[in-house]
Parts: structure tokens; C-alpha cells; sequence
């Protein structure tokens, strides 16, 4: 069985090594001098504390379920806003990167969880516990970031609440507090 943890965990060091390098590209091209200096919002520090305990407290497999409600919806998104078919302006690469509709890790995830499951290695209902908390805090992350479209009348420099939306198109606020939660 601690051959078995220790697969899932060399597995999630090659994930994390993938997010370290493009964290400092993401510093890099963003000019990111100080990343202290970035503040997170409620929803996202729970997620992102959500995470490190499910890392530090559980079998390393479990990590990679508490992670898959993100590897599920992040591509749906990106089907939903246009990823790869729109133009948002200076965040298209940052978009066409993480909203990436043909992303299919998930299914990496999938595969790996349901092996787990299959050997006995995780319970499904600790995984759907899991799974659930981290689906919950993808909702309360969206939820607490304002929703906004450029005003109706012309001025594209205004914006107004948009609360309407399931997902409105992307603004500057949900790009900046997505990048906080996900490559800290």
C-alpha cells in the first residue's frame, strides 16, 4: 500500500512541477515581482485551504479527487465563454490556456480514482465527501467575485452589476481572482 501512496504522490510532484513553471512564467510575463502582495478573497483562501488540508491529512489519491471538480470545469467554462474562438483582449492566451475546452486531464483524474476505488484504496463515499467540498468551494469562488458587462449605454469604460449570468464573460476581476487561487 506505501508503494501504491507513494505512485499517486509522484504523480502529484510531477502536477505540481508542471503548475511551478507556469506559475513563474505567469510571473515572468506578468511582471510579478512580489507574490505576497497578492491578497485572497474569502472563497478562495477556503478552497486553497480546502486543498492543503485534503494534501497534508489524506492519502495522496485523494489530493487528485479534490482536484478533479477543477479539471472538470474549467474546460466547460472555456466551451461556455468561447475559449479559443474569442478575443479577450490581453488575458486570450490566459484564457485559452486554463479555460482550455480540450483539456481533458480530467480524465487522467478519473482513471486514477477509479483504479484507487477498484483496489480498495480510497472509499468512494471519503472521496464523494471529497469531491463534494471542493465542488462547493469551485461555487462559493465564482460566487464571490462581482459579475459585470460593460454598461448598456456605450460607454465601454463603465461597468454595472451583471447578477443574471451563470457565468458571465470574462472580466478583469474573475481573471486576477482565479489566477490567486489556482497557482499559489
Amino acid at each position: 500500500s506505501s508503494g501504491i501512496n507513494a505512485e499517486y504522490g509522484e504523480y502529484m510532484e510531477k502536477q505540481a512541477e508542471k503548475w511551478n513553471g507556469y506559475w513563474e512564467w505567469l510571473n515572468e510575463i506578468w511582471h510579478i515581482k512580489d507574490a505576497a502582495g497578492i491578497r485572497l478573497g474569502e472563497a478562495a483562501e477556503a478552497y486553497m485551504n480546502h486543498i492543503k488540508s485534503v494534501s497534508e491529512d489524506e492519502k495522496p489519491v485523494y489530493t487528485i479527487v479534490a482536484l478533479t471538480p477543477c479539471a472538470k470545469l474549467w474546460p466547460w467554462i472555456g466551451t461556455q465563454l468561447g475559449s479559443g474562438k474569442n478575443n479577450f483582449g490581453v488575458y486570450t492566451s490566459w484564457v485559452e490556456i486554463n479555460f482550455d475546452p480540450s483539456s481533458t486531464t480530467y480524465k487522467e483524474y478519473d482513471e486514477i480514482i477509479d483504479q484507487a476505488s477498484a483496489k480498495g484504496e480510497i472509499t468512494d463515499e471519503k472521496a464523494l465527501e471529497i469531491y463534494t467540498a471542493s465542488i462547493q468551494n469551485e461555487v462559493q469562488f465564482f460566487n464571490s467575485v462581482k459579475r459585470c458587462q460593460p454598461s448598456q449605454n456605450g460607454d465601454s469604460g463603465k461597468y454595472q452589476e451583471y447578477s443574471d449570468a451563470i457565468i458571465p464573460k470574462v472580466c478583469a476581476v474573475l481573471l486576477i481572482g482565479v489566477l490567486a487561487v489556482f497557482v499559489m
